[in-house]
């Protein structure tokens, strides 16, 4: 199940830089791209967990609860600003 809350929190992931991109938000693609660091970087923290120490699952566990709720609270936390970028028009002036 764990693993079902994060491949779906990915996707909207992708889909908050794209939507960002499109309307040119900067800060927001800024935002994404840094959180995309840290949880890739906690990733990584479990993964070497895992190597050396495997009878240590509770400690790659705890890390794994912090990346799933560091993804909740940023989307928790960006989404709104996101939902109203996609309901505003893009004009385009010629």
């Amino acid at each position: 199940m764990e693993f079902d809350i994060a491949k779906k929190t990915i996707q909207e992931l992708h889909r908050l830089l794209s939507v960002s991109s499109a309307k040119m938000n900067s800060d927001l693609v800024s935002m994404s791209l840094d959180f995309i660091d840290d949880v890739l970087v906690d990733i990584h923290k479990i993964l070497e967990i895992n190597k050396l120490y495997p009878y240590r699952r509770k400690m790659a566990l705890n890390f794994a609860d912090k990346i799933l709720r560091r993804m909740d609270n940023f989307l928790s936390h960006y989404w709104p600003a996101v939902e109203r970028l996609k309901t505003q028009k893009l004009t385009f002036h010629v």
